[in-house]
């Protein structure tokens, strides 16, 4: 059985076991979040560090939550200096 997220993408319902795969599912790598919007990593990397999308530094990597990125995409939400996102207020 699947679930709809933010009517973004189908989650498949797992057991408390399956629950870090769905976190995973959920967090995307600098690599995984350049396909996803067919970027270059380079050009998401400065991107990231200008806070010009929404992301968060975990250590020394780079983690986007799917979900906030697709959000950004469709122009919906605006990021504040600190790479979280806002919504806009238009």
């Amino acid at each position: 059985m699947t679930t709809r997220v933010s009517g973004v993408t189908d989650v498949p319902e797992l057991p408390d076991e399956g629950l870090s795969l769905a976190v995973e599912q959920a967090t995307l790598t600098l690599r995984e979040a350049a396909a996803l919007l067919r970027v270059s990593r380079p050009t998401l990397l400065e991107l990231a560090k200008r806070s010009h999308v929404p992301c968060q530094r975990v250590g020394r990597q780079w983690r986007f939550s799917r979900v906030a990125v697709l959000h950004w995409l469709s122009g919906n939400v605006r990021v504040s200096r600190s790479g979280r996102p806002n919504e806009r207020t238009t």
